[in-house]
This record gives structure tokens, C-alpha cells and sequence, in this order.
């Protein structure tokens, strides 16, 4: 839990680095998210570039499936955000019944486009 009576702004991680045999391909996983701006928010970030944002997103039926390219082999960082009060506002306004300030990853998998070495 990142909230403070300070409304302090605050960041949670999980950076997942690749293996550098496993080459071109692509990492496939499932998210979660309930959040949404001024509030707090998600981002997802691959080798420090932004590459996903989703600081709006509230009320999903369930885990979607999301996917990033990862090419030019080697080794790869992938960032998953969460950001807590990412403005620092003084205080936050009603949440509404689909809101829980949280996000979920699920099922995180590399699949190969190309030969894998052993």
C-alpha cells in the first residue's frame, strides 16, 4: 500500500530483465489495471522508453492480454508502474465502485520468432 496522510507521491516496480538467448520475439502477458489519473496510474516501459500507458483505466470485465515486441535480441528491460498521487495533489476526490487503485499482472511469457539457442 503506497498511501501516506502526507499524500507524498510514490512508485511501486517490477522490472523483468530478459535472458540474452532468447533472441527476437515477443513477451506476452496479462494486466489488470484500476486506475485512473489525477490519482494514481500505470505504465509499462521497455529498455526506459514508455511504451504502454494506462493511467485510465477502470472497470475491466478482466485480465487483458497485452503484447510487446522485443527485437534485436540481447538483453531487454521490461517495467511495469504503478504510480501513487503521480501530480501530488493535496487530497483525492471520491472513488468510484469500479475504482481500486491496484494493478494485477498475470501469465508474463516469451514466445521465440526465431531459433532459440540451448
Amino acid at each position: 500500500d503506497l498511501s501516506n496522510d502526507e499524500f507524498t507521491p510514490r512508485e511501486s516496480n517490477v522490472t523483468l530483465t530478459t535472458n540474452p538467448d532468447w533472441g527476437v520475439g515477443t513477451l506476452r502477458f496479462s494486466v489488470l489495471p484500476s486506475v485512473g489519473l489525477p490519482d494514481d496510474g500505470f505504465d509499462v516501459y521497455l529498455d526506459g522508453v514508455l511504451v504502454a500507458d494506462g493511467s485510465n483505466v477502470t472497470g475491466t470485465a478482466g485480465f487483458e492480454e497485452q503484447e510487446l515486441e522485443l527485437s534485436g535480441g540481447g538483453i531487454h528491460e521490461v517495467t511495469f508502474q504503478y504510480q501513487w498521487n503521480p501530480l501530488n495533489r493535496p487530497a483525492f476526490g471520491e472513488d468510484g465502485p469500479d475504482l481500486i487503485r491496484a494493478v494485477f499482472l498475470d501469465d508474463v511469457y516469451f514466445v521465440s520468432s526465431g531459433p532459440v539457442t540451448l
